[in-house]
Order: C-alpha cells, then sequence, then structure tokens
C-alpha cells in the first residue's frame, strides 16, 4: 500500500509541537539574556570588592601573623611578684593594677573625689588608650557603626585614656587574665602609662593630675583623659595594651591590633 508522501503532516523532529517550541527558544533567550546581565555587573562590581576585600584580608594575615610572632621570650611570671589584669573585651584592652602598693599610688593622678562615685573602698584601677570619637561613643557592640569605625580606623584621629575604678580583684574570663611581674618591671608599666597622658609630657611630669574631659565618661568611676599619639588602623586601643606588656618585659605578640591577641602568649 503506498502513502501520499504530501498527506503527511509535517513533524517537528525532536517530537515538541512548533508553538511549544518556540516558547521553550524564548524562555532560553531571557535566561541568556539575565545571565549576561549578571556577568556584566559582576565584571563592574568586582574590582571594587576585590580593592575593599583584599587590604582587608591581608591587614587580617598580617595582624594574625604580628600576634603569633612574640617578643620577651624569657618572661617568666614572678611567683611573688605584683598581679596585674589584662582584660581585652569585644572592641577595647585595658591593663588592671592595684590601686595602691609600695611602688605606686594612683590616687595622686586620679584623685577619688575626681569621679562621681562617694566610694572610698576601690582595689584597682583600669587603664586604656583607644580613639576619642569611637571610645566615647562605642563603648559595647550594640553602639558601634559602620562610620565611627571607618573614621576611626582609616583616618588617624584623636586619642584619649580611660581610667576606672575597680572594687574588689577582677574576675578570670575569656576576656580577662592575669600575670605577676617583679617590681622593677611594674615600674616600667608604671612609666609607659604615665607617659600615655597628653599634659606635661605624661602623667609623671610636673603636672601629676591630668584633667578629665568634661561630660565624658560611662557612669560615676571613670573618666577621660587627653592622650598622646593618634589612633588609625596600625594603632589601636589592642596595639596600645601590647605596647604595654612590651615595654614592662612580659611576653607578647609583636603586633596586636584585634581583640584577645594580646592573650596569645600570657603565661599566668
Amino acid at each position: 500500500m503506498e502513502v501520499d508522501p504530501n498527506s503527511q503532516a509535517p513533524v517537528p523532529f525532536d517530537g515538541v509541537p512548533t508553538d511549544a517550541s518556540d516558547e521553550n527558544d524564548a524562555a532560553f533567550g531571557k535566561e541568556k539574556k539575565k545571565r549576561g546581565l549578571v556577568g556584566k555587573c559582576w565584571w563592574l562590581l568586582k574590582w571594587p570588592l576585590a580593592i575593599i576585600v583584599l587590604p582587608i584580608l591581608a591587614y587580617l594575615v598580617v595582624a594574625m601573623i604580628g600576634a603569633w610572632l612574640p617578643v620577651n621570650l624569657d618572661f617568666v611570671p614572678e611567683p611573688n611578684g605584683i598581679e596585674i589584669y589584662i582584660y581585652s573585651g569585644d572592641i577595647h584592652s585595658d591593663i588592671i593594677l592595684p590601686l595602691v602598693n609600695e611602688q605606686k599610688d594612683w590616687r595622686e593622678n586620679f584623685p577619688l573625689n575626681s569621679f562621681g562615685s562617694s566610694r572610698t573602698d576601690f582595689t584597682h584601677v583600669s587603664i586604656g588608650w583607644g580613639a576619642r570619637e569611637f571610645y566615647l561613643e562605642t563603648p559595647t557592640w550594640s553602639d558601634l557603626e559602620l562610620s565611627t569605625a571607618a573614621n576611626a580606623l582609616l583616618t588617624p584621629s584623636e586619642s584619649v585614656m580611660h581610667v576606672e575604678m575597680i572594687h574588689l580583684r577582677p574576675v578570670i574570663s575569656s576576656s580577662m587574665m592575669k600575670t605577676k611581674i617583679s617590681k622593677e618591671q611594674y615600674l616600667r608599666m608604671v612609666d609607659f602609662v604615665q607617659g600615655s597622658f597628653e599634659e606635661s609630657g605624661g602623667i609623671g611630669g610636673s603636672n601629676p593630675k591630668p584633667t578629665p574631659i568634661e561630660g565624658a565618661s560611662y557612669h560615676d568611676r571613670d573618666n577621660f583623659y587627653p592622650a598622646v599619639g593618634s589612633y588609625y588602623l596600625f594603632q589601636t586601643c589592642n596595639c596600645w595594651a601590647g605596647d604595654a606588656l612590651r615595654a614592662t618585659g612580659i611576653k607578647v605578640g609583636k603586633f596586636t591590633p584585634l581583640p584577645k591577641s594580646v592573650f596569645w602568649h600570657l603565661t599566668q
């Protein structure tokens, strides 16, 4: 039996109706156009992103290596020495010292009546250094604003000292460690701290009582004072704490810009 070829309806080679094929072609075209748009956007964004991300990664690598390489390798805690504490929280780092001992009475520099509290039973003094704007406006992460952080890190800014009176011995935690140092090392610590205050070349000079910054405090047990030096990316509050430990002779990393990095080599 012969079949008239003219009587056969044309059938697409893939068995899909012609109108469905057209819809698929249209969808494919839209997808290709979409991918092309994404590719163009990525091409435009990748270099700005690289300019931002790569320096951050490089900074973190340098910070980690610097904190891991120690100085004062021969440091050994003094068994019967002076107990000092180092605090390093999510943002700030501080050195905590006995308020009064044979080597130093910090009340000579920071009279108790210069604080808002009426208490007189304080046992320790906590001292830290940092950017004025960042320190005053960012006591905790919840207070952090991107503009404040960017200004502090990327442009050299005015610095301040933060002094807080503490009652009772600090408690050791993930943010607080201690060590014991000799009398000679403690005096080096005192000299470093005093030299960080702006007035008269440091509060060990002719004017031992620095003037608090008016209206600047977290509560009634602390004050802020003008400080020496500028705060920026390579000189943070954590760097200052590391510098204090290095000057004292305590084992610490060569470069400690990040929180908690001052703890990495600390021996209690």
